[in-house]
């Protein structure tokens, strides 16, 4: 190839690996969908600045973050899901809109759900008087369940 000159298209069904956060990550062929990033829940604040939740990546590995006890640092519990749980997550965060939800406002104690990919991230805030989106609600609670969805 000559320098300057742009490099080949990927052929249809060749495969591709995205570098996300410094973990490689391969993506399903290329007529499959676009390649999804990172589901996160989280909630925190309060008097303690205690807080938790749930770091879902798209090749199904979801860890559990949170503290014992107040102070002490976040823990980490690695499990691994499906990944068709995890794009069951996107499609029912795309059924609701997610990316055009309004962003909330922090407050006290404040919970997110944010949804990072290769095209950018978007969070949605609640709490502290704000409730969760009703859009929402059937993912949020299958993520804070862990997975299961029965």
């Amino acid at each position: 190839m000559k320098t300057g000159a742009k490099p080949p298209a990927t052929a249809v069904g060749q495969a591709v690996t995205l570098i996300l956060t410094g973990m490689a990550v391969a993506s399903a062929p290329s007529e499959a969908a676009p390649p999804r990033g990172q589901i996160t829940l989280y909630c925190g604040g309060g008097a303690t600045g205690n807080g938790g939740g749930w770091i879902v990546r798209a090749d199904g590995v979801m860890f559990r973050t949170g503290r014992k006890r107040p102070g002490e640092p976040d823990v980490l519990d690695r499990t691994t899901l499906p990944p068709e749980q995890v794009a069951r997550w996107h499609a029912m965060l795309d059924a609701a809109g997610f990316d055009s939800l309004p962003r909330g406002e922090p407050s006290n104690m404040t919970c997110s759900l944010s949804r990072r990919s290769p095209s950018g991230e978007h969070v949605v805030l609640w709490g502290g008087g704000q409730p969760l989106p009703e859009a929402l609600r059937d993912v949020v609670e299958e993520i804070s369940a862990g997975g299961r969805n029965d």
